[in-house]
């Protein structure tokens, strides 16, 4: 029951750090482009 608790959270986390992940790297997209064109 706890485990099952334990892992849905590590889910949730993984879930989060994925979305966060994927942000930075759009961000860093932007910057490099932004450079680019300056």
């Amino acid at each position: 029951m706890v485990l099952k608790l334990f892992q849905r959270t590590l889910d949730f986390q993984n879930i989060q750090i994925g979305i966060i992940l994927a942000a930075l790297k759009k961000v860093l997209v932007l910057i490099i482009n932004y450079k680019k064109i300056n």
